[in-house]
């Protein structure tokens, strides 16, 4: 009895530790505003200002005020976004939408 208690005391302390490591590689989420310079549709990458950026697969993207797709952005695009940065320094944009013409980005 003693032994199946430890056995599932070390399971439920190994799903609570990767939980756990898991929910901190996507706690570095940020907001910033920038101009799309390169687009790479078949690896999922942006160069928005100088930084490199991957989209995540289900991310959300919004076109002129409607819903669109990565492959509808373009260069020379101002666009707000949102992302992850995990640990081991890679960017994955969650939400990006295009800025009005008028607007010009914040650089952060």
């Amino acid at each position: 009895m003693t032994r199946l208690f430890r056995y599932l005391c070390v399971g439920l302390a190994l799903v609570a530790f990767a939980s756990g490591a898991r929910l901190a590689a996507a706690d570095g989420i940020e907001t910033a505003e920038g101009t799309i310079h390169e687009i790479d549709n078949g690896d999922s990458m942006l160069l928005i200002s100088g930084v490199t950026y991957y989209i995540a697969f289900d991310a959300k993207v919004e076109i002129g005020g409607s819903y669109g797709a990565p492959t509808m952005l373009t260069q020379g695009m101002n666009v707000r976004f949102t992302f992850h940065r995990y640990d081991d320094g890679r960017r994955e944009i969650t939400e990006i939408e295009e800025l009005p013409d008028d607007v010009k980005p914040q650089m952060y």
